[in-house]
């Protein structure tokens, strides 16, 4: 595969929101998992979570892969615990201007996995880190395990993310779905941004197996 950089794009981002917003669902129906488990999760982290102590940062661990189709079998050492504490700190201290390239080698510190590190990371600093998963991936043209589950991916996702809120505006109708998913683009940018990137990746993957019509969930 070419140059992750050139695939994982801003305009793909523009072209894949465009393509959503003309066929997306308003109705909130079937959303239940993220209205309710999305902000139960970002509630764990923010009032009741101190990720720079390890008993935490595993509580944090099994909570996210609780919402996640796979089981968490690998928790973060004390040597993880250690690599996660200064960047999480650093995203927060830094927020638009936190660099991923200087902690790739923290990027699979749970689970051994950058799609489990990656939404730790997100609940930990919504603000700054996107969910990265084979979902998204696949809006991206990327349906093999062996490209999107590498740190470089996760890189190229991230620069892209930012640079696109620096650049585009969600067009409105999936601006209004995202809005019935409980989903705020003015205060919940990044997570906007991801969620409606997972919706366009999970109608490919329906399309692709000739199941029914399109509805985000």
């Amino acid at each position: 595969m070419k140059n992750l950089r050139n695939i994982i794009t801003v305009d793909r981002i523009t072209e894949s929101f465009a393509s959503l917003a003309d066929r997306v669902s308003i109705s909130p129906g079937g959303m239940a998992d993220y209205t309710v488990g999305y902000p139960a999760l970002l509630h764990l982290f923010r009032e009741r979570l101190d990720t720079s102590n390890l008993h935490d940062i595993h509580a944090g661990a099994y909570a996210v892969y609780g919402w996640m189709p796979t089981i968490l079998k690998s928790l973060p050492d004390v040597g993880g615990a250690q690599k996660l504490i200064p960047l999480i700190e650093e995203a927060r201290s830094k927020l638009n201007g936190f660099e991923i390239e200087n902690w790739t080698h923290c990027l699979k510190a749970v689970n051994n996995s950058v799609t489990g590190t990656s939404k730790f990371l997100h609940f930990s600093v919504p603000e700054v880190f996107p969910i990265w998963d084979s979902l998204v991936a696949r809006t991206f043209g990327i349906p093999s395990r062996n490209h999107y589950a590498r740190t470089e991916a996760y890189c190229a996702y991230f620069r892209a993310v930012h640079a696109w809120l620096g650049t585009e505006i969600m067009p409105a109708r999936l601006d209004l779905a995202l809005n019935h998913a409980g989903i705020s683009t003015e205060s919940q940018k990044v997570r906007g941004i991801e969620l409606a990137l997972y919706w366009e990746g999970r109608h490919q993957l329906l399309e692709s197996r000739e199941v029914g019509p399109f509805s985000p969930s």
